[in-house]
């Protein structure tokens, strides 16, 4: 994609995310909040404490929203005793509300973020549908608008992905460090945002097995910023757990397991609710607010494997991307899905690799089968290479004839577009040659009518088998 149409994408896909999101912070303040404000308390604990107090940091979720939002120059002042209600209720509400300000603004950016992820696997139009499956997404909505970091999570687990496949691409110190980071950042957002470091690991042992000792210590400084974001938002030295629940196993403390649980940042894992009723949750998100985007992601899953299947490689993918993506996203598919207690805003930091796959039901003109980050590699190559990869696409479109993949193409409507315009293409294509002959034959009768003489070219043909040499010259010449 050209950078003005690259432009022009990222701000519609945001400015429509924006519009869903900015129009109503102060929704159900100050009494209905959120069932969850373990943020908020944070938030209100490092303004009176200071920036530096941990007390809280890991207390259900980790500190980085909080730290953010408490930054930030706002006031919490109690307004004056005779001041209007409509004063007293927004003073009392403020925290709250800068909290979903900070979760807003973040999480918006989760829409152009998978747009260029999506620019690496998809053509430009099923990038933008991508786009806007997250921007339109409603449980991606329904979070943003709320003080909760799970949202912003999912924006921050896409930027890290993308700093990991950039890594691995180039190879070089500074994208090692904006990968730390992104990861670093991903995880103190939220404990499922620890996503961000599965793609980060993946990207130091890819760049570290391509050129070893050279790669060290970019690695291992970028693997530190990583770590030590997370150190400071989780508050992994050890105290006395805060929550009831968690009391029965205060042996464990703030990090630890024994044979029936596991404690990790406030939260409390039982060995025996590895069931597998975590899908069940995200097939629930789905029917309820997204039905459209599961449709399409599981129809472009679908079709992506069969294609793999069919070609049994991975020439034209964009590997780093698919490393990176696979990661980040597989892992935490299996872990969440597996475990019972799991809701479904736990699974927000996948969406933007569903909007691939689903934006993956869209073919891209000129290819079968638009490998990762072909779209972007061909427009800056010629366009005569044009036909070739049109000649290529009908003989592969032939070869897969009846197979699944096939077929799931056959359901969306820009196949059937894309089957009319190769239609057309070729249709004109073949009458090209006709028409270059009958243009050189009426040149070439013209100029005979012009030669001395006034005779015609075919005067000098029936004359002798080979022509005139005039007649022959001007032939050979034509």
């Amino acid at each position: 994609m050209k950078p003005a149409p690259l432009l022009a994408a990222l701000v519609a896909v945001t400015a429509l995310a924006a519009a869903l999101r900015l129009t109503a912070p102060d929704h159900g303040l100050p009494c209905d909040a959120e069932p969850d404000i373990y943020t908020v308390r944070h938030v209100e604990r490092l303004r009176e404490e200071g920036l530096g107090d941990r007390y809280l940091a890991g207390w259900k979720y980790p500190l980085l929203i909080g730290a953010v939002t408490a930054a930030l120059p706002w006031s919490a002042d109690a307004p004056a005793a005779d001041a209007p209600l409509d004063e007293h209720l927004h003073a009392a509400g403020a925290s709250i509300r800068w909290t979903r300000y900070v979760s807003m603004t973040l999480a918006i950016l989760a829409a152009p973020l998978t747009l260029l992820l999506a620019l690496r696997f998809l053509g430009p139009g099923g990038a933008v549908l991508a786009a806007l499956f997250v921007a339109t997404s409603g449980l991606h909505t329904w979070m943003s608008v709320q003080a909760r970091p799970h949202a912003p999570a999912a924006a921050l687990v896409v930027l890290a992905v993308l700093a990991s496949a950039r890594w691995i691409e180039r190879g070089r110190a500074r994208d090692a460090l904006c990968a730390g980071v992104a990861a670093g950042l991903s995880g103190a957002a939220l404990h499922s945002g620890l996503a961000g470091g599965l793609a980060f690991g993946a990207a130091a042992v890819s760049v570290l097995a391509r050129r070893r000792g050279a790669a060290v210590p970019s690695a291992a400084l970028a693997g530190a910023i990583a770590l030590g974001f997370v150190v400071w938002a989780y508050g992994l030295e050890p105290h006395e757990p805060r929550d009831w629940h968690l009391r029965e196993t205060a042996h464990l403390e703030r990090v630890g397991a024994d044979d029936d649980h596991v404690a990790f940042g406030g939260h409390l894992l039982r060995s025996d609710m590895f069931n597998g009723r975590g899908f069940l949750a995200l097939l629930g998100a789905f029917r309820r607010l997204d039905p459209a985007l599961g449709l399409l992601a599981a129809l472009g899953l679908v079709a992506a494997l069969a294609r793999a299947l069919r070609r049994r490689t991975l020439e034209g993918v964009d590997r780093p991307a698919l490393t990176a993506a696979a990661a980040a996203a597989v892992p935490f598919l299996a872990v969440f899905g597996l475990y019972e207690l799991t809701y479904d805003r736990f699974f927000l930091p996948l969406y933007p690799v569903f909007a691939v796959l689903a934006g993956a039901t869209v073919p891209s003109r000129g290819a079968a089968s638009p490998g990762m980050g072909a779209m972007v590699r061909a427009s800056s190559k010629p366009a005569a290479r044009r036909p070739e990869r049109q000649a290529a696409s009908a003989g592969s479109r032939r070869a897969a004839a009846g197979s699944l993949c096939h077929v799931v193409e056959r359901t969306t409507v820009a196949y059937a577009l894309e089957r009319r315009w190769s239609a057309t293409a070729a249709a004109a294509s073949a009458a090209a040659p006709a028409r270059a002959a009958s243009s050189v034959a009426a040149r070439t009768r013209a100029s005979a009518a012009a030669a001395p003489g006034g005779g015609s070219a075919n005067e000098g043909v029936a004359a002798s088998p080979g022509g005139s040499e005039p007649h022959a010259a001007r032939r050979r010449a034509w």
